[in-house]
């Protein structure tokens, strides 16, 4: 309530720290009073915009989730939908808190991680600009061991993570290490010439942590003494089976002639390998 002097003219004009009113300042303006007027005004707290970018080196991330802790305060949470903003094609992003909020900015996509993770404020009182994020996808490992039956380990496997991921051959102890990005889905394929393997789950579905002990288990046609190398030990398996017969050595001879022999042309094959 305030009291003019008959026929003043002027603007009537509210103040309080944090907050904007309604109306604006030109249906706040009077002319003439010669009379008692009512002018109720609706005050709201003032929003101020935290705003800036998100890269993946120089590339723009779309679609990032940027969000203001507590909705951004009382007013922003009730009025402006809690203040978040997805990031543009150009990664940029604005959100909404109130005067004199305190609390974190905190950036979320289903494929990236963020440096820095969140950022913190303190009694904000005016726009803010250039908080920005730099984001990465995350790799996984997928790691294992490749054995054959008698638990000997198979050197150089090659393993292959399809779909994107990568590949690694298996080391003198069979271990392999292939890495897939966060929410990848394929397989997990070793080959090796002369070896089938055996492994009762080699499909990845939205891959989110590591997993260990992917373990194969390789047979190799060749490897008769099951040492985990062709040598001397499978030649004196064929030998002692020499010209015998349904020996069952790859379901009858090496040579696969049908003829359920070890003989020459088996041996002939046999040598080819050696050494592998």
């Amino acid at each position: 309530e305030l009291t003019v002097d008959y026929g003043w003219s002027g603007i009537v004009e509210p103040n309080a720290v944090g907050y904007l009113f309604d109306p604006n300042e030109t249906d706040r303006t009077l002319t003439n009073v010669t009379g008692d007027t009512v002018l109720d005004l609706t005050g709201y707290l003032e929003a101020f915009i935290i705003s800036g970018t998100i890269l993946d080196g120089a590339t723009p991330i779309e679609g990032v989730r940027v969000t203001p802790q507590y909705g951004g305060g009382y007013y922003t949470a009730k009025y402006d939908n809690g203040g978040w903003d997805d990031t543009d094609a150009g990664g940029y992003y604005e959100v909404l808190v109130d005067y004199d909020w305190s609390g974190n900015v905190t950036p979320t996509h289903n494929a990236y991680v963020f440096e820095p993770n969140k950022i913190g404020y303190s009694n904000v009182k005016a726009d803010i600009t250039n908080q920005d994020y730099a984001g990465t996808i995350p790799t996984y490992k997928i790691t294992g061991y490749i054995e054959n039956s008698n638990a000997a380990p198979i050197e150089g496997v090659l393993v292959v993570a399809n779909n994107g991921g990568t590949s690694d051959t298996t080391d003198p102890n069979g271990y392999y290490e292939v890495r897939v990005d966060r929410g990848w889905t394929g397989t997990v394929t070793p080959s090796k010439a002369h070896n089938t393997f055996v492994d009762p789950n080699n499909a990845y579905t939205s891959v989110q942590d590591d997993w260990t002990d992917q373990n194969f288990t390789a047979n190799n046609i060749y490897d008769l003494d099951l040492d985990g190398s062709i040598g001397l030990g499978d030649v004196v398996v064929i030998s002692d089976n020499w010209l015998a017969i349904g020996v069952g050595l790859s379901g009858g001879d090496l040579y696969n002639d049908e003829d359920d022999i070890v003989n020459i042309l088996d041996f002939a094959y046999f040598a080819e390998v050696y050494g592998d």
